[in-house]
């Protein structure tokens, strides 16, 4: 077939069988228009699966407290600048800071001629920092094992786990609290500036003195080891603060040296030791480190000692016992008259209440019920800030059942809510008299007094939002920079007993007129 028949034939095929498409016309701003959301489709396609090759998974709450270490260092600095709280800090965030040395410690390996396969043998150094790499790469492995199998079970909503499911998960993160507790100790063999794996030349001298990083080894073992008891000699001689240790914040805080109270504290402390309040089973302690912002357990107990003191001697005082008493019995009734109560009751029972304190048999009473509570002191400090301000926020987030579903019913209105609430408190505290050894003892007098003032509480803290629910949150904000302000040695003196009172005394009444004010201009 010659090529003029051939361009025939096409020709015909082509307008007989090829349907002819409409000519679209499209505007210069479409035509962009199309080719910048094609461009961003493919774009974003691309983007997507470059992430999820390089996807990594959140870290365990296993790890997360290395990297909270640090920011705690920074808050405590900023709110309490005391000498003991910044060394505390600095030694609990040195952990966090061993991860910025892997880099650098990395490029050893990358400096061996010949690399990995070659004929240069690997330094110590080089050989650890090798297996902390492939340990990672076993852990993010084990991270994304534990998150598939996760994602498929929760992919079918309506399939409960089953016990074998559940027991490979946990396994599963046993595992990875394993190998993170492995690399942490393997980086304070390898990577740890205080290795003697990197001790240079200038530090000769002092190659004679043990190395710490056994020590915090040996630490990191009696943390995780659950046979290991924590009233143990040697956990407690180990949490004791060394002075020594100090010395270096000598020159940017000449003032440390004066509180010799806070050190008589700490000799008590390494010497016999200092009660503290415990939990119900008497298995662990009750303390308020970060509230406080304290640099360790250690630091707050000596400081609790030192308050202890400073409250004995003001009770001492009957100008200030009288004071104390008096803002007790004018902030409790003003914060109910807010809540359009009426305090009457309160009052009755807060006057009983001084009356029974101010018997001498009542002691005994006293320490016996507290004691079965935990409360190991009878003081100021112990019984009423702690045991019943403390321990009142604590309880009002986390309320009984009963009062949980009136608080969440919407179907009722919030005045029946409201009294509801103060039905099922009532109940509550009923339940707990009976059971109570003494019926005319300090508890009796205490749920008395809880019957009139925890349904404000609950109320005020976990109803709807009202100037009453802004004027509880400021009443425990108040409370709790008091606490703050009195564990800093920057607030108050730590010099001697009457200078520590003093000015307890005086934070106490910033405190007092900041609430007084904020009242007043709610209206009350």
């Amino acid at each position: 077939m010659s090529l003029l028949n051939a361009q025939d034939f096409l020709g015909k095929f082509c307008a007989r069988y090829v349907i002819s498409l409409p000519k679209i016309n499209l505007s210069r701003s479409q035509k962009i228009l199309i080719i910048c959301l094609t461009s961003g489709t493919l774009l974003l396609g691309s983007l997507a699966q470059f992430l999820k090759r390089r996807r990594r998974h959140p870290i365990p709450p296993s790890r997360r407290h290395l990297r909270d270490s640090r920011q705690r260092l920074i808050n405590s600095k900023a709110s309490n600048f005391d000498a003991v709280s910044q060394a505390s800090w600095a030694r609990r965030s040195e952990a966090s800071t061993r991860g910025s040395h892997i880099s650098d410690r990395a490029s050893l390996i990358s400096s061996v001629p010949g690399g990995l396969d070659g004929d240069t043998k690997l330094t110590p150094q080089q050989y650890g920092v090798l297996g902390l790499e492939a340990l990672e790469r076993a852990l993010y492995c084990w991270e994304d094992a534990l998150t598939a199998f996760s994602s498929a079970l929760n992919s079918d909503a309506l399939a409960l786990p089953s016990k074998a499911d559940a027991a490979f998960t946990r396994d599963v993160q046993e595992l990875l609290d394993l190998g993170y507790q492995i690399q942490n100790n393997a980086e304070l063999l390898f990577i740890d500036q205080h290795s003697v794996l990197f001790r240079n030349g200038s530090e000769s001298e002092e190659s004679h003195k043990p190395s710490t990083v056994g020590t915090r080894l040996s630490m990191c073992k009696d943390k995780h080891d659950p046979a290991s008891s924590p009233e143990s000699y040697a956990s407690a001689k180990d949490g004791v603060a060394d002075l020594r240790e100090f010395e270096e914040f000598s020159e940017f805080f000449p003032h440390f040296e004066q509180q010799k109270l806070y050190h008589e504290a700490l000799k008590i402390h390494e010497d016999k030791g200092i009660p503290c309040r415990m939990s119900r089973s008497g298995s662990e302690k009750r303390v308020h480190t970060e509230l406080v912002k304290c640099g360790s357990d250690v630091e707050y107990l000596a400081k609790v000692h030192c308050l202890r003191q400073a409250y004995t001697r003001l009770f001492s005082l009957p100008s200030a016992a009288t004071w104390i008493a008096d803002v007790g019995r004018q902030l409790i009734s003003d914060l109910i008259i807010f809540a359009d109560r009426d305090p009457k009751d309160y009052l009755t029972h807060y006057e009983r209440m001084l009356e029974f304190l101010s018997d001498e048999g009542s002691l005994p009473i006293m320490q016996e019920e507290l004691g079965m509570r935990g409360v190991r002191c009878i003081n100021f400090y112990d019984v009423v800030i702690d045991f019943v301000l403390l321990d009142a926020f604590e309880e009002v987030e986390k309320p009984p059942s009963s009062i949980k579903a009136i608080l969440q019913n919407r179907w009722i209105s919030a005045s029946f809510r409201e009294t509801a609430i103060g039905t099922a408190v009532w109940s509550v505290l009923m339940g707990k008299r009976q059971m109570l050894k003494h019926p005319r003892g300090f508890m009796a007098h205490f749920y008395s007094i809880s019957e009139q003032v925890t349904p404000v509480l609950v109320w005020g803290f976990l109803g709807p939002e009202s100037s009453l629910r802004s004027t509880c949150f400021y009443f425990r904000e108040q409370i709790n920079e008091f606490l703050v302000d009195i564990f800093n040695f920057f607030k108050v003196r730590y010099t001697n007993v009457d200078d520590l009172a003093e000015d307890v005394l005086r934070e106490m009444k910033i405190r007092v007129e900041n609430i007084n004010q904020r009242l007043s201009l709610e209206g009350c």
